[in-house]
């Protein structure tokens, strides 16, 4: 009796650690996406300056 109890308890534990782990996951994901939303509207720059600095310097030989 008592075996199962302990058994329940700590799939109790794993249980709460998927839902803390997801939890997590979530919350860096939707992080990630305001960081992305950021990201995006910067893009346009980012590339026009990529593409000056290419204009202005020699492509590297590979």
């Amino acid at each position: 009796m008592s075996k199962t109890k302990v058994y329940h308890h700590e799939s109790h534990q794993k249980l709460s650690g998927v839902g803390t782990s997801i939890k997590t996951m979530f919350e860096c994901y939707r992080d990630f996406l305001s960081k992305r939303r950021v990201w995006v509207a910067q893009f346009p720059n980012y590339f026009t300056t990529i593409l000056k600095k290419q204009d202005t310097t020699p492509s590297p030989k590979f």
